[in-house]
């Protein structure tokens, strides 16, 4: 069963690595073959808001991680332990 859990994600990675091969040999067409000129170009518009969104999570991280959530915890979690008690 850790078997079938450690490679079936090399296995996925594979079937992965194959589509895009494919859909780069091919070339990605609509199913009904029309071919239009209204693309939208990938490189400022949607790379700019992957940018944002990354920095968005980035900043939500460092902020749980940096300031982390005590003031949502419960006030028993912060009493120190004594070992010898």
């Amino acid at each position: 069963f850790f078997v079938l859990h450690f490679i079936f994600p090399f296995i996925a990675l594979c079937i992965v690595f194959i589509h895009i091969f494919f859909l780069h040999l091919q070339g990605s067409t609509n199913p009904l073959g029309y071919d239009t000129a209204l693309k939208i170009p990938f490189y400022p518009n949607l790379l700019s808001l992957d940018i944002k969104g990354f920095n968005n999570v980035l900043v939500l991280f460092l902020s749980q991680s940096l300031f982390g959530i005590l003031p949502l915890s419960h006030p028993d979690n912060a009493i120190t332990v004594d070992r010898y008690a």
